[in-house]
């Protein structure tokens, strides 16, 4: 768990969430960032529900390589629940069906989706999804030194 919460922070994630997600009201004081880490976090650690956050927070071990205590299950009660908005407009498909619109806090975690699978998409290196306007011997380039990645580690499993 302390792995991901670590990538989370590196990937600038946490930036990103807080600049996106707007709620009307600081959940117990933590920004937006932080209670999502602990989302993950959770997930990571195999839980499924927010009263699951009590069994982790006992763990002092787990505090320490996070870097801080893990939040209450209501906080994140009360963080999950404030992504629903009642008397939102619906959206009709036939007649019997109907999805609310999105909320804001919802449409700012869309916005935070599409701008860390695009920074993702730039820090992945070696990666061509196309081969428009790159030359025969860079692609060869590419595909050698991906036998030779594979080969090594392939060496390395034996």
């Amino acid at each position: 768990m302390p792995l991901v919460i670590e990538l989370f922070r590196r990937m600038g994630a946490a930036q990103v969430i807080n600049d996106q997600v707007r709620l009307k009201q600081q959940q117990r004081g933590l920004p937006p960032a932080q209670l999502v880490e602990r989302l993950l976090g959770l997930w990571r650690a195999g839980g499924d529900r927010c009263q699951d956050l009590k069994t982790l927070g006992t763990d002092a071990a787990l505090a320490i390589l996070v870097g801080e205590e893990l939040s209450a299950a209501t906080t994140i009660r009360d963080f999950l629940e404030a992504f629903h908005v009642e008397h939102l407009p619906l959206w009709r498909a036939g007649e019997k069906t109907a999805v609310p619109a999105e909320s804001a806090p919802l449409a700012g975690l869309g916005l935070t989706n599409q701008g860390l699978l695009a920074a993702m998409q730039v820090e992945a290196r070696g990666f061509f999804d196309s081969t428009v306007g790159i030359n025969e011997t860079t692609i060869r380039q590419y595909v050698r030194h991906q036998g030779e990645r594979e080969t090594s580690h392939a060496q390395l499993e034996l």
